[in-house]
């Protein structure tokens, strides 16, 4: 049989026999995903169908199977396996996000890394991705701004916009680690850009978050990207 057949076959037994034929395909999918740069349109388009119709119905509890394979994804060089992989990861956002909200610290600059794409088609899939996985955030004070601090990403000359939003916000709820991915690496490239009042405004910016953060663990990993060039900016005020 052809890659073809096979995949016709395999949709076929899906669209029949649903959530019982989940854990056959839950083991292929990287090979689905595979497919997605395979030079046959019709078999990219199957193994679209399949692999987004697996997100819409599979437990819940298999996504800890399934997300290594869809961020494995998002590291090829075929842009259209990036973007299937970018495809899957918003279609079942909504579906778990009791688990995508601890990851939101791995997943945003692997999506990230996207929308810095040079492919048009992988920027509009990241985009669109990174908003749909962010929605799970808690924070009631970050969550109306999401889109615009999604959107700062693909484009940098909308920081000072940006830091301006946020410094308008009132904060008053916790923050947490999936919180500072989104803001963190904003925060970082104006703290290490050239211009003075943008450093300022990050610099407030920081001491909010910081005063809102209660476990430490949640601010760790950011210290990195943060810390240094924050003291360069305080040495500079001084």
């Amino acid at each position: 049989l052809t890659k073809e057949s096979n995949l016709q076959l395999l949709n076929s037994l899906f669209q029949n026999l649903n959530q019982s034929i989940e854990p056959f395909v839950v083991p292929i999918l990287p090979i689905l995903l595979s497919l997605l740069g395979d030079r046959s349109s019709i078999v990219r388009d199957l193994s679209s169908t399949i692999s987004v119709y697996l997100m819409t119905i599979m437990c819940s509890h298999s996504f800890r199977l399934v997300y290594p394979m869809i961020t494995n994804a998002l590291v090829q060089e075929d842009w259209r396996i990036k973007v299937g992989g970018l495809n899957l990861l918003k279609t079942i956002s909504p579906r778990v996000s009791k688990q995508i909200t601890p990851l939101l610290p791995q997943i945003i600059p692997l999506v990230s890394e996207c929308i810095y794409d040079s492919k048009r088609q992988v920027q509009l899939a990241g985009i669109e991705t990174l908003n749909e996985a962010c929605k799970v955030i808690a924070n009631d004070d970050i969550r109306p701004i999401v889109p615009q601090l999604v959107s700062v990403i693909a484009k940098p000359d909308d920081t000072p916009k940006t830091l301006d939003l946020l410094l308008e916000t009132t904060f008053v709820a916790q923050v947490d680690a999936p919180v500072l991915a989104l803001i963190a690496p904003l925060l970082g490239k104006a703290l290490r850009g050239r211009s003075s009042p943008i450093k300022r405004k990050a610099s407030k910016v920081i001491d909010i978050m910081c005063r809102l953060v209660q476990d430490p663990a949640d601010v760790a990993p950011f210290v990195p990207m943060l810390l240094p060039y924050l003291e360069k900016v305080i040495d500079e005020i001084v």
